[in-house]
């Protein structure tokens, strides 16, 4: 997994206070697609472009990483092998081991998101959300799926905490590749368009209606 360009948003969403969302790819050409879309969606003011590997990035600012994969949990990529190095191989054996559960052979639906915990010593959690076999609506389907993954463990450790009294572990920024990419692959602008829909349709327009506002509470979350 190589340098590629990152962007941070900041998530001011109910369910998601002070939650960073972090897209990082390699591809250029995914990464400028990125930024046009999510533009055009009226978020320019909440986005901020940085360069970075994966293996580079701040842990502290991104606790839960997004790992785009198979119907089956399988290792078939170089960013699968890259995640296994990060998150080691637990994480990917839970995942295969509740697809295996719940949808056997057959594997999970496109659009597939399972949340588990990491003691890697990297991000503390991971998403694993279904994008392959590649169908039209993959990558929106797979955005929209770790978001609200997330969202709902967040809110559970919202309710938790107000029934006993006890802080509990939530997820406060999400680290996302590209989803249903890969270097050349000619679909980039339209898994980036998907993408930002997911996104901005999950957050509403609202989240966007102040950039100068998001930017301060990115910053003040930090």
């Amino acid at each position: 997994f190589v340098a590629g360009s990152v962007l941070i948003v900041a998530l001011p969403h109910p369910a998601m206070d002070f939650v960073r969302l972090v897209i990082c790819d390699m591809d250029d050409g995914f990464c400028r697609a990125m930024k046009q879309h999510l533009a055009a969606a009226g978020a320019a003011g909440a986005v901020e472009l940085l360069q970075a590997r994966l293996d580079e990035l701040d842990w502290q600012r991104g606790d839960c990483a997004v790992w785009p994969g198979n119907s089956h949990g399988l290792e078939t990529s170089g960013l699968d092998r890259a995640f296994l190095a990060l998150l080691g191989d637990i994480p990917l054996e839970t995942v295969r081991n509740q697809i295996l559960q719940r949808w056997g052979e057959d594997g999970a639906p496109v659009g597939t998101a399972m949340l588990v915990p990491v003691h890697s010593g990297g991000p503390s959690w991971m998403v694993y959300t279904v994008v392959y076999p590649r169908t039209h609506g993959g990558p929106g389907l797979a955005m929209s799926a770790a978001l609200h993954s997330v969202q709902e463990t967040k809110q559970s450790a919202v309710k938790k905490t107000m029934l006993t009294k006890a802080s509990e572990p939530s997820i406060r920024s999400l680290i996302c590749p590209g989803l249903g990419t890969f270097r050349g692959s000619p679909d980039v602008d339209d898994a980036a368009h998907q993408m930002a829909d997911a996104i901005t349709e999950f957050l509403g327009p609202e989240a966007f209606a102040k950039p100068d506002k998001l930017k301060g509470s990115s910053s003040s979350s930090s």
